[in-house]
């Protein structure tokens, strides 16, 4: 599996028609496309941010879905995309609420560097030391991680009830900070999400 990411800035006015375009053009758009696993759409509003992701079977099938409506493009400004293999991936990531969607998830994403010597450690302690912990913590619903490999780039994302839950996960990254050189951590509020029944 792939995930795209796309991130963008825009002006508070606009988020209702980014929404539409959203809803109305880009995920009818993406499920028409073979391969597509599910979609996240956040939105940061005192940054004045969105970022979208999109999952897919194979990566020249994420680099495809780069061409958004031209409706988007003239309400989002700076849109960068990036691609990443999941090397992580937790059941329930890409699934509703446990409360029944009475209240706004939050999603939490983590871009870093890595030395790709480093990769079958830093998956090692992922898999025995970071899953582990951040299933216990109140509010998680999943994780996944994503790398890209011939330029030693990673991300983590992982979806919660709440951001007062998501930021509680801060204090867990000094257990790969010998491994990984974070930048700092961005929190959205989740706007939109898909997933293919079959995933």
């Amino acid at each position: 599996m792939y995930v795209g990411l796309s991130w963008g800035s825009y002006s508070t006015g606009n988020e209702i028609e980014i929404r539409r375009v959203v809803q109305e053009q880009v995920i009818p758009g993406m499920k028409q496309q073979p391969g597509f696993d599910g979609y996240i759409g956040g939105i940061d509003r005192s940054a004045e941010n969105v970022v979208g992701l999109s999952f897919w079977e194979t990566r020249d099938q994420a680099q495809a879905m780069t061409a958004q409506p031209a409706q988007l493009a003239s309400l989002v400004r700076s849109q960068l995309d990036d691609y990443y293999r999941v090397v992580i991936f937790t059941a329930g990531f890409l699934q509703p609420s446990r409360n029944g969607g009475t209240s706004t998830l939050s999603l939490r994403i983590n871009l870093g560097s890595y030395y790709v010597e480093n990769e079958a450690q830093l998956t090692k302690t992922t898999r025995e030391q970071f899953l582990p912990i951040i299933h216990t913590f109140p509010g998680s619903l999943g994780i996944l991680a994503g790398v890209q490999r011939s330029v030693g780039k990673l991300v983590t994302v992982s979806v919660w009830e709440s951001v007062g839950q998501a930021q509680a996960l801060e204090a867990q990254r000094s257990k790969f900070s010998s491994l990984v050189q974070y930048k700092p951590t961005e929190m959205y509020e989740i706007t939109a999400q898909v997933v293919n029944p079959g995933l």
